[in-house]
C-alpha cells in the first residue's frame, strides 16, 4: 500500500484551480457552441432575407409579366407547330412509302403488258406465216375434201 508520507499533499488552491482549469474549458465549449449558433442564425437570416427579396421586391412590374406571359403563349404555339410537323413528316413518309408500292405495281403492270404485246406480236408473226403459204393450205383443204368425197 502506499504510505501516507508518500502521497502528495492537494492543497485547496490546487483544487480551486483544476476547477477553474476545468470550469474555462467548460466556458470554452460552450462559448464555441453560442458562437456557432448565432453564426448559423445569421446565415439562415440572411438567405431568408434574400429569397423574401426575391419574391416580394424583385416582381416583375405588368409590363414585363405581359410579355413573359406572351413569350409563354407563343413557346407554346411554336411546340404545337413543332408537333403539327412531327405529324407531317410521318404522313409524309407514309405517302412516300405508298408512292413507291403504286410505282412497283405500275411498273409490274408495264412489264405484263410488254410481255402480253410481245406474245401478241409473236402470235401474229405466226399467223402471218401461216397465211402467206396460201397455196399449200388450199392445197391441204383440197386433199383433205378429196379424200372424204371419195369415202362417200
Amino acid at each position: 500500500m502506499i504510505d501516507e508520507e508518500q502521497k502528495p499533499e492537494v492543497t485547496s488552491e490546487e483544487i480551486k484551480e483544476e476547477n477553474v482549469k476545468v470550469e474555462s474549458s467548460w466556458s470554452k465549449f460552450w462559448k464555441f457552441l453560442k458562437e456557432a449558433w448565432e453564426w448559423i442564425v445569421a446565415i439562415l437570416v440572411v438567405i431568408t432575407g434574400w429569397f423574401l427579396i426575391q419574391k416580394w421586391l424583385n416582381k416583375p412590374t405588368k409590363p414585363e409579366q405581359e410579355l413573359l406571359n406572351d413569350i409563354q403563349h407563343h413557346e407554346e404555339q411554336v411546340n404545337q407547330l413543332q408537333d403539327q410537323v412531327q405529324s407531317n413528316l410521318q404522313q409524309e413518309q407514309q405517302l412516300e412509302q405508298q408512292q413507291h408500292q403504286i410505282d412497283q405495281q405500275i411498273d409490274q403492270l408495264y412489264q405484263n403488258y410488254d410481255q402480253h404485246q410481245e406474245q401478241l406480236h409473236q402470235q401474229e408473226q405466226q399467223i402471218i406465216q401461216e397465211t402467206q403459204n396460201h397455196q399449200a393450205n388450199i392445197d391441204y383443204v383440197n386433199q383433205k375434201f378429196k379424200r372424204k368425197r371419195k369415202t362417200n
